[in-house]
């Protein structure tokens, strides 16, 4: 997750740039639409996959009864959606956008209830 996470980052500030330079008009102003998903890269490509990875990381036990098909299933749905996300606010597809943003909040609440309701103890899956 974490590789996956600095590899959003770095594409979000290059996004983020790109519509900085339209802004700017230095390039073309329709790069300006790419502020969006260099906003869900950042937020939900880098900094949830980042709490994601740490929190797997100092939780004691949670990789223990952390079902690996179920990790893996959280790492798609985040990046899946943080691309599809990006990619339809980037060329003007709500639905595909629409799209994205529900695999993202699948992977988040998957990942919610994996670690933090098992670790609280409250929630036997």
């Amino acid at each position: 997750m974490l590789l996956a996470a600095w590899t959003w980052c770095a594409l979000g500030i290059a996004l983020g740039f790109a519509a900085y330079l339209a802004k700017a008009e230095w390039i073309p102003a329709e790069w300006y639409r790419l502020s969006a998903p260099h906003r869900h890269m950042l937020l939900v490509g880098f900094l949830l996959q980042w709490i994601c990875a740490v929190a797997y990381w100092i939780y004691p036990g949670v990789r223990d009864r952390l079902d690996r098909a179920a990790a893996e299933f959280t790492w798609w749905m985040l990046n899946g959606g943080t691309l599809l996300r990006a990619m339809g606010e980037g060329t003007n597809l709500p639905r595909l956008g629409a799209m994205g943003a529900g695999l993202q909040a699948t992977g988040a609440i998957v990942f919610i209830v994996l670690v933090a309701f098992r670790r609280l103890g409250g929630l036997k899956l």
